[in-house]
Formats: structure tokens, C-alpha cells, sequence
């Protein structure tokens, strides 16, 4: 059975405000405008308050034994769960006129979304599943009766 594990705010904090800067520097090196920076400076109080929920979020998934508490499964499966809704929810008009696109325009709008969204996205939730501690098993102890 995997114990509860209790983070202290200051630890989520410090992994929320790295996750901010990383996120306006991933999403600003991107882009040209001065403008940009600006918008990206003004998302980063979200990005900090998703960063803090996310991580606790984390911890009490991995405690109920839906998440397998290793760096590797703490990254991919969420990973992969939000790219797919993003995909799906932001993207509904290209799904649904599937057929009218040639692959490599299909792979050219898919690698635009990657860039644009997917890469700093991953990026953030690579940092948080690295600078999260272990989740240790609780110790049994057997009781002499």
C-alpha cells in the first residue's frame, strides 16, 4: 500500500515558480513580438496556480494507486491524456473533416499544434515529475500476537 505523502508548500511553490519562468521562456523564444511576452506574462499567475493543484493532484492520484509512482508514468500519463483532450476539444474541425486534408497537410497542422502547445506543455510536466519526490511504500510491520 502506498502512503500519503505530505509536500511541503515551499517545495510546490519553488516547482510552481520554475515551471512559470519555464513556460514564458519556452513560449517567448518562440515567438517574435514583444506583445507575446507580455501575454505570456500575464498567464504566468495560472500557470503557477495549475503548476500547485497539479502537483498535489499528482501525489493523491499516485496514493490511490492510479498512477504508478515513477517519473516515467508520473509524465506520460497525463502527458498524454491532456494532448489527446487538446486535440480533440481545440482541433474539433479538423477531426471531423479528416478526410478532406492529404497527410502531409494533416502532419503539418499536427506539427504546428505540437510546436505551439505540446512542447512547452511537456516541458512543464517533465519538470514536475522530475522535482517531485518518491513516493515510498509504506513499511508493513507484523504485530506479535
Amino acid at each position: 500500500m502506498i502512503k500519503s505523502q505530505r509536500l511541503s508548500t515551499s517545495r510546490v511553490c519553488t516547482i510552481a515558480l520554475l515551471v512559470s519562468l519555464l513556460a514564458i521562456i519556452v513560449c517567448t523564444a518562440s515567438s517574435d513580438s514583444l506583445y507575446a511576452l507580455f501575454f505570456f506574462a500575464s498567464c504566468s499567475p495560472g500557470v503557477f496556480i495549475f503548476t500547485i493543484v497539479y502537483c498535489y493532484v499528482l501525489l493523491a492520484l499516485e496514493a490511490r494507486g492510479f498512477l504508478y509512482p515513477n517519473v516515467f508514468f508520473r509524465f506520460m500519463t497525463p502527458f498524454l491524456f491532456f494532448s489527446l483532450a487538446m486535440w480533440v476539444f481545440s482541433y474539433t474541425e479538423y477531426v471531423s473533416d479528416f478526410q478532406q486534408y492529404s497527410v502531409s497537410e494533416y502532419l503539418n497542422i499536427y506539427m504546428d499544434f505540437s510546436f505551439d502547445f505540446l512542447l512547452p506543455m511537456g516541458l512543464c510536466m517533465a519538470l514536475v515529475s522530475i522535482m517531485l519526490p518518491p513516493v515510498k511504500e509504506e513499511e508493513r510491520v507484523s504485530v506479535a500476537s
